[in-house]
């Protein structure tokens, strides 16, 4: 959401024995700061040049974590940068695949006021410059950072969008003197190749430069693993982004399209979430967002979303949104919230954070979305609008459904197969393959549901082998969920019939 500032520090670092030293930023300017959801990090300006047979320990003083920007990071084939934290405990491994340009670089923060970098490998040839170092300094970065209502995604407001979770980015962005913390959404597009733009907001972007994107970071998979369990985790970051699309806040839908500069591997099991850029009846949905950097959240909302009337506000640009209390809390959104993409009852984007007006203390005021359909051709320029990015075809469709790797429809549809830990679902034109092999019998429960969320098929089985055909012919064209439940553990997929 919309909050803007501007702060500049200057602090001088020492070398001594391969050990640079920072000292920590004014108090009284990380005072201000601390109440400032979005703000993540203070940069702290230094020159760092590895030299040949060095390694180096980073030191910043009382920071919570810390992490490194490189002017130049090139590192010659057969070498390598390894990152320890404090306690020389390993973090990263960097090599000449990380940074194929050999330019500006960043890594993801460490717990710890110490990092330890040992470089192996030819270093007359590469080059390492550290120009920054991101001194992170909120207490409790790690987890439930955000209000006290709000809802972990893994709670069970979140067993129904276990696919699109994992769409969801957690955006480190680099401005000149702080980094700011926004969130978005992994985005299909019609050429389905898995292209990984990311959808969020314009203003997140206020005041990073094309160089700083090239240095901001994208983490993905930021999660509690239970349900308010405070142990998060993450599968990786990525780093380097590039503007390809938005629209600004004034007269426009404050929408921005990013790039990864590097595709994902598959092997991160991403999500490309699906959209619907129509204008339409929108009953009930969510939002997964990262509100102050935190682990995903989610809210909740089953009441229909609106064209707002408001001052200041392009009204047909925007959906207005107001959350409801679910079993776990009431979520909201927050600053970070900002960019995150709102989905409706057919698990489909729609629209993206622009202004929030909700609290913990005051949840049922309203948020404010900008419209997918408003930015897909609001401007003649392909610089300001959505469709030359997400599809890229012209195939002027309305409605993408969302995908794993690969996004094309290079398998066969009567082969097309999902592996889920130890069980397999096959999905032909008329029927749902379900084999799973248990190494004890426990029950387990297969479901079949509609959209609307009600029941269509219902199995027990009790077996160590199981090995059932779900008849799909008397099903009514659209998309559908399957079910899995065993024990405490649950499997949701989700497929489209067609008649």
């Amino acid at each position: 959401m919309k909050r803007l500032l501007s702060l500049f520090f200057i602090v001088f670092s020492t070398f001594v024995q391969g050990q640079i030293e920072l000292s920590q930023p004014d108090q009284e300017q990380l005072d201000r700061l601390q109440n400032l959801g979005n703000v993540a990090s203070v940069l702290l300006d230094t020159v760092i040049t590895f030299l040949p047979n060095n390694n180096i320990q980073v030191s910043a003083e009382n920071a919570e974590s810390i992490n490194l920007y490189f002017e130049k990071f090139r590192l010659v084939p057969g070498s390598k940068l390894s990152i320890f934290d404090q306690n020389h405990k390993f973090v990263f491994e960097y090599t000449e695949q990380s940074n194929s340009d050999g330019g500006a670089f960043a890594i993801p923060p460490v717990k710890g006021e110490k990092i330890v970098l040992e470089y192996s490998g030819d270093l007359f040839h590469s080059e390492i410059v550290i120009s920054q170092v991101g001194y992170f300094f909120k207490k409790n970065e790690d987890v439930q950072n955000s209000g006290f209502c709000q809802v972990d995604i893994n709670c069970s407001e979140g067993n129904q969008w276990q696919d699109e979770k994992k769409g969801i980015i957690r955006l480190l962005l680099k401005k000149s003197s702080t980094t700011v913390y926004c969130s978005g959404s992994l985005m299909n597009n019609t050429a389905q190749d898995c292209r990984p733009y990311i959808l969020s907001a314009d203003h997140c972007i206020a005041g990073v430069s094309e160089s700083g994107l090239e240095q901001s970071i994208a983490l993905i998979n930021y999660e509690n693993k239970n349900c308010n369990a405070d142990v998060s985790q993450s599968d990786v970051a990525l780093t380097g982004l590039k503007k390809r699309a938005s629209s600004n806040f004034s007269g426009g839908s404050d929408f921005l399209l990013l790039e990864l500069n590097e595709d994902i591997p598959s092997e991160y099991q991403v999500y490309y979430n699906g959209w619907e850029m129509v204008e339409d009846t929108f009953n009930s949905g969510v939002s997964i967002h990262h509100p102050k950097g935190d682990v995903k959240k989610i809210s909740t909302y089953s009441t229909m979303l609106v064209t707002p009337n408001v001052d200041d506000l392009l009204n047909s640009a925007y959906w207005e949104v107001i959350w409801q209390e679910t079993n776990n809390g009431h979520g909201v959104t927050e600053t970070g919230s900002s960019g995150a993409p709102i989905f409706n009852q057919r698990h489909l984007v729609v629209g993206y954070l622009s202004v929030g007006l909700s609290f913990c203390t005051k949840p049922n005021e309203p948020d404010y979305y900008g419209k997918l359909s408003y930015a897909w051709e609001e401007s003649p320029d392909s610089s300001k609008r959505l469709d030359v990015w997400l599809d890229p075809i012209n195939t002027n469709q309305t409605t993408l459904i969302g995908s794993y790797y690969p996004c094309d429809d290079s398998i066969p549809k009567s082969e097309r197969e999902f592996i889920q830990n130890d069980f397999q679902v096959r999905f032909s034109e008329h029927k749902l393959h379900v084999t799973m092999f248990q190494n004890h019998a426990k029950q387990m429960v297969i479901e079949l549901i509609n959209l609307e969320g009600k029941t269509i098929v219902s199995k027990r089985f009790n077996s160590k082998v199981i090995d059932e055909y779900l008849d799909l012919t008397k099903l009514s064209q659209g998309l559908y969920f399957l079910k899995i439940t065993e024990n405490n553990r649950q499997r949701i997929e989700r497929f489209a019939v067609f008649n």
